[in-house]
């Protein structure tokens, strides 16, 4: 069982099959739980991990299943399968393979697919099947039937339907918009429009990173350190072009030169800040010349960035001496790192302690 912090008391977020068959419930007090169950496995709820794993699922799903995939927090994910499933053998086999696939990874799911992403919401969560396909047109009906918290209503809104007796979505089908508006929010009138298939309801797909790239293919195969260091030159002023119109900053590099018989040589820098400065660049590459055994010859070379961040444009120095700006110490650092290793350099923190020698501890060069 996992619980969080809300307010003055701990509440429970989400609990396993066996605790929901002993009757814990997520939005329960957890004094409440230890009392009905005192031998509970509880342990504290992680969402920023959990949303980085939805993260990944999503863009694993843009890359095996789907061309559009979405977060749908705190803990689904929505798929556009339009014009996908054939690939798989159809909706049924589709949902039997992404079922095998999360339970390998230890999830238990429920699957819904339907015309609308508020149906199909509402019949994954709310169905109680493992699997629900439902044809394409028949989301009033389907959803008529279930609370009206699959409508993902706000709790304001589902208190003041309970005050007026309203427990199923059927039950708003007859109410005309305008008071039910005025009673429930405009936005339970969205939802419910949305789910039944009469207002869009578009998703934000997530966009899998492509890491910035510039690639040679060398005409004859190259071997000298001078041939190899005018290769990575050009690759670094492709790659910074890259960067500047990305607006990014390069923070880790991999230069990776194919050898005339299929194998590889790689070689990797990293910065302490995100740069996009190529001729610092080209002599933090040129300190690693020497490892890259060329062999019989290279005939492609690739630098990629795999780590970048946001650089904005920066000014220049107006060269008139600005005494109150503090030299930038990144470039310095990174050198010294490749000469003597990047765990090689550090600051002395302060920290609290009683004995004298633990006062102290490592913290990053910058």
């Amino acid at each position: 069982m996992l619980i969080t912090r809300i307010g003055q008391r701990d509440v429970v977020t989400s609990a396993c099959r066996q605790a929901l068959d002993l009757g814990l419930r997520p939005g329960m007090a957890t004094a409440h739980a230890r009392a009905l169950v005192p031998d509970l496995d509880v342990r504290d709820a992680e969402p920023d991990k959990d949303r980085a794993f939805l993260d990944q699922l999503a863009l694993h799903a843009v890359a095996r299943w789907t061309p559009s995939a979405c977060v749908a927090a705190p803990d689904a994910l929505w798929l556009d399968l339009t014009g996908t499933t054939h690939l798989f053998g159809g909706e049924a086999r589709f949902c039997r393979r992404l079922l095998a696939f999360l339970r390998r990874l230890g999830f238990t799911a429920t699957v819904a697919i339907a015309g609308t992403p508020g149906a199909a919401h509402a019949l994954a969560r709310y169905s109680g099947e493992a699997v629900t396909i439902l044809p394409e047109g028949l989301e009033t009906q389907a959803i008529a039937d279930l609370p009206l918290s699959a409508l993902r209503l706000t709790s304001e809104a589902l208190t003041a339907a309970g005050r007026f007796g309203l427990e199923r979505i059927a039950d708003l089908y007859p109410m005309p918009r305008g008071p039910l508006a005025k009673r429930l929010g405009i936005h339970t009138v969205e939802r419910l429009d949305q789910a039944r298939g009469s207002l869009a309801e578009p998703i934000t797909p997530v966009i899998p990173f492509e890491a910035p790239l510039a690639e040679r293919q060398l005409l004859e195969p190259i071997g000298t350190a001078e041939s190899i260091s005018q290769v990575i030159a050009d690759l670094v002023d492709d790659l910074v072009g890259v960067l500047q119109a990305r607006g990014l900053g390069l923070r880790t590099a991999i230069l990776t030169c194919l050898v005339v018989d299929g194998g590889e040589q790689r070689i990797g820098i990293g910065t302490a800040r995100a740069t996009r400065d190529a001729k610092h660049l080209k002599r933090m590459l040129g300190m690693r010349i020497e490892r890259i055994d060329p062999g019989l010859g290279i005939e492609a070379m690739s630098l990629a960035a795999p780590r970048v961040e946001a650089l904005a444009p920066q000014a220049l120095d107006s060269g008139f001496g600005e005494e109150g700006r503090a030299p930038d110490l990144a470039p310095l650092v990174d050198q010294l790192g490749g000469r003597v290793g990047e765990q090689a350099l550090f600051r002395l923190g302060a920290v609290e302690s009683d004995v004298p020698e633990r006062g102290f501890c490592r913290l990053d060069p910058l």
